[in-house]
């Protein structure tokens, strides 16, 4: 069948997601440290120039994979907290451009394959173009721009009286861009020569963390916290008429 491997995919990337925390932030963080830590231990051992360019790449390799599958989860949260279902998947059509036939269907109920993981299969989380029509079809405006010039809050807890206020640096989406494009010339087109600024790559790594940061907050507070009270709204409502009958 044509779309064998599609499924496949999706069974592989099922498995996957399903050993992984359900809080994105958490897997992107867990990750996070644990390649941070590994590199901080290699500079520190390790004095070979040669090795240390390798560790780098490869940090910067698992870097941006971390990255890319935080957003595909990301957007797959935003799919379990949609209270609008269709409306949702209505706007997500210009996403997927495949035609699927009876036996699809078939083999999509039977393996109860979600369109949400269809609609992710066809995606390139890891293009900055990419994630803006995404993500700009689940929050209703423009993605990006509404990280622009908006300050962050970030709380260590609930009851945070001195929370961390930050905004992303004016040049964010370049940079971001930039370490994206690094990683996919090293994965897919490696130059050998190819010098890399540890320097750069602290910074850049450190640009990509704060944009998470930002996106997290963005889709807590305008996707996630409003369809949770939303659904418990609509619970105590179907509730209170069950009593009125």
């Amino acid at each position: 069948m044509k779309n064998d491997e599609l499924y496949r995919r999706i069974k592989q990337q099922r498995k996957n997601k399903d050993s992984r925390d359900i809080v994105p932030y958490l897997n992107y963080l867990q990750k996070n440290r644990r390649s941070e830590r590994l590199l901080k231990n290699v500079r520190r051992s390790i004095k070979d120039k040669a090795s240390l360019k390798e560790a780098l790449i490869q940090f910067i390799i698992a870097d941006v994979t971390a990255f890319e599958v935080y957003f595909r989860d990301l957007f797959h949260a935003s799919f379990t907290f949609c209270l609008d279902e269709r409306e949702f998947f209505t706007k997500c059509e210009k996403l997927v451009d495949k035609k699927f036939d009876f036996q699809d269907l078939v083999i999509i109920s039977y393996d109860q394959i979600e369109l949400c993981d269809i609609i992710i299969e066809h995606q390139k989380f890891q293009n900055l173009s990419n994630l803006d029509k995404i993500f700009s079809t689940v929050i209703k405006e423009n993605f990006f721009n509404s990280l622009n010039n908006r300050e962050f809050e970030i709380k260590s807890s609930e009851h945070d009286k001195h929370p961390i206020i930050f905004k992303l640096e004016p040049n964010w989406y370049k940079n971001l861009d930039e370490y994206l494009r690094l990683r996919h010339n090293l994965t897919h087109d490696f130059n050998p020569k190819l010098k890399i600024n540890p320097e750069r790559i602290d910074e850049l790594h450190g640009i990509m963390s704060d944009v998470i940061i930002a996106a997290d907050i963005v889709f807590r507070e305008e996707v996630f916290v409003p369809n949770v009270i939303n659904r418990r709204g609509k619970r105590q409502q179907k509730q209170n008429q069950r009593k009125i009958k």
